[in-house]
């Protein structure tokens, strides 16, 4: 299967005593190989242009860019991982560790909710995130 959808992307980090929100929408191609879900869309920001890669298989979620943006952050249930995150400023490693990936289906598409943890570079204190993927799948023309 393999079909155009409509996608929001919400990252919330707990940063300083306050919820920083941060939140990209758009038309993206979804879609699964075996158990394999994947989300392909690309982005412009700020004169930047990044594709990105979102896959999920049971208790690992990848999301991979390339494009100005190099990255490869890694969720996987119970686990730290150390990504590195290029940007045009330079290369930082980023700490996380995932505490649960809830995936719900419906028919009109799916949500995919992750908890984690997260570190930029060697701070010392890890800070909790959350992030929310919502799919919604077009109808297929007949």
């Amino acid at each position: 299967m393999r079909q155009a959808v409509t996608f929001l992307l919400e990252g919330r980090h707990y940063r300083e005593s306050h919820w920083e929100t941060n939140t990209t929408t758009g038309q993206g191609i979804y879609s699964e190989r075996g158990e394999l879900s994947i989300l392909h869309y690309q982005e412009e920001t700020e004169g930047s242009r990044i594709r990105t890669k979102i896959s999920w298989k049971g208790t690992v979620l990848e999301v991979e860019r390339s494009g100005d943006v190099q990255s490869s952050l890694v969720y996987e249930m119970g686990q730290e991982h150390v990504c590195p995150y290029q940007t045009p400023f330079g290369v930082m490693d980023i700490h996380t560790f995932t505490q649960a990936i809830e995936e719900t289906r419906t028919d009109e598409g799916l949500t995919l909710l992750v908890t984690y943890r997260i570190a930029y570079g060697e701070e010392e204190e890890p800070q909790k995130a959350v992030l929310r993927l919502e799919i919604r799948l077009h109808p297929q023309e007949a």
